[in-house]
């Protein structure tokens, strides 16, 4: 395909695909380069990943081609930087031009995602994924090597055969495919929640972690968006507890496929490429995650997380963790957890009692020696002993417990107010407060 560019260059295209962990033939042996200061130009592929290459003339005699389709790769696998340099244009369908100093740049097209213009990458960083994008049913990339040193000169034009990976400029032949196997294995940042990672043969995939099977990820390099904790899978003396969510190459997108399966790590590790920790599905963020951490994250009174954040009632946000939750309006978090949790859920949470507006902290020693816990919410007071279990007080009762010495004074309350005449009435440990309309509160013991 020959793309129209305000760049005055000829153009060398190289449409490549990832098809699999191979062997490759031996390089043929370096020569000369014709042109100076070429970069060392690898691959656009993951370290490991095959490249057939089929070439061919265009146009023009001179537009020489290497054309390469995948066979059992859909979209979704990554695209590399050949070389180092700044990304200075985008253009349909789906492509960046980076420009590598010195005349040289690099193109990359019918990408499904891909970095955006003034980004520096350096060799090896994930520019893109490879897609669909404008050519139906022939997912491939279309990549090119240009050299213009006088971008206003066009007897400057020159182009040559492509030269990668230290090799001498490749032979075109149109009756010879070739295969390469890619050497570009510096790292690379993934794109915004993905994390690549190499698998030493085909994963199945499962609708949840240890579920029923639903399709395959073949072998290779492959993205994975996060990991959970689930049944283990051992073969002999591997084992691995970690599932990574990702799509599948054969199969629905979303599904889980065992860690056991990446290729550098060992026994229950579940670590990307570059060897950083590979993210929790449910990871905590935003305030949610700053309180969680702050508070001693997995080692916490809460635990680990169970659940991604979800809304609250009432505009706020909140998140299951295995021992309590963390609930989040309008601009603070606070944790919720134990019995006072179970009382708050159990008598309609946020949406009949408010949001909480403190911690649970330690409560006052009552007259016959108990000791618990308490929490304020909007609209009630929490409190907990080992005695008397978690209950509620508020309104014009709370008011009356405040101002007659609380917990220290009164003790714990018993139950929860009950109706009494035409007002109601609370039992403490030492004292009952009964209010009505006609006469307001008092205390009796």
């Amino acid at each position: 395909m020959i793309r129209s560019r305000t760049l005055p260059t000829l153009l060398l295209v190289l449409v490549v695909a990832v098809t699999g962990l191979v062997a490759a033939p031996a390089p043929s042996p370096a020569a000369a380069d014709p042109l100076p200061g070429r970069p060392d130009f690898l691959l656009p592929f993951g370290c490991g990943a095959r490249a057939e290459l089929k070439t061919y003339y265009g146009h023009n005699p001179d537009d020489k081609k290497i054309d390469a389709y995948q066979y059992g790769r859909p979209t979704g696998a990554p695209i590399l930087a050949s070389a180092s340099g700044l990304v200075h244009q985008q253009f349909s369908p789906g492509g960046i031009e980076i420009r590598h100093g010195g005349g040289w740049f690099t193109t990359y097209m019918h990408m499904s995602w891909h970095v955006a213009p003034g980004t520096w990458v350096d060799q090896g960083d994930v520019v893109g994924t490879m897609g669909d994008v404008g050519s139906p049913g022939a997912v491939h990339l279309h990549y090119e090597q240009l050299y213009a040193p006088g971008l206003s000169d066009a007897g400057t034009q020159h182009i040559v055969n492509p030269l990668l990976q230290g090799e001498g400029p490749l032979v075109m032949d149109p009756n010879r495919p070739l295969t390469r196997t890619s050497t570009n294995c510096r790292g690379g940042t993934p794109p915004p929640g993905r994390s690549w990672v190499d698998t030493f043969a085909d994963a199945p995939g499962h609708d949840a972690p240890g579920g029923t099977p639903t399709g395959t990820l073949n072998a290779g390099t492959n993205y994975v968006f996060c990991r959970v904790w689930g049944p283990e899978v051992r073969v002999g003396g591997a084992f691995n507890h970690w599932w990574l969510r990702t799509d599948l190459d054969t199969g629905p997108a979303g599904q889980w496929v065992s860690a056991y399966y990446l290729s550098r790590w060992g026994n229950d590790e579940a670590r990307d490429n570059s060897g950083a920790q590979i993210p929790d599905c449910n990871e905590p963020y935003g305030t949610i995650g700053a309180k969680w951490r702050a508070m001693g994250g997995v080692g916490s009174v809460v635990g680990p997380p169970k659940l991604p954040e979800m809304d609250s009632q009432r505009g706020g946000r909140f998140q299951e963790f295995q021992r309590g939750m963390i609930i989040w309006h309008p601009d603070v978090a606070y944790a919720v957890h134990g019995r006072i949790l179970d009382r708050y859920r159990a008598l309609g949470s946020e949406g009949a009692w408010g949001f909480p507006t403190m911690d649970e902290l330690d409560a006052a020693t009552s007259p016959g020696g108990a000791r618990g816990r308490y929490q304020y919410f909007e609209g009630a007071l929490f409190l907990w002993s080992p005695a008397t279990d978690a209950h509620i007080v508020h309104g014009a009762i709370h008011d009356a417990f405040a101002a007659n010495g609380r917990e220290a004074a009164l003790g714990y309350p018993t139950d929860d107010e009950v109706a009494e005449g035409t007002g109601f009435r609370q039992a403490f440990q030492n004292a009952t407060i009964h209010w009505t309309p006609e006469r307001g509160a008092w205390v009796t013991r």
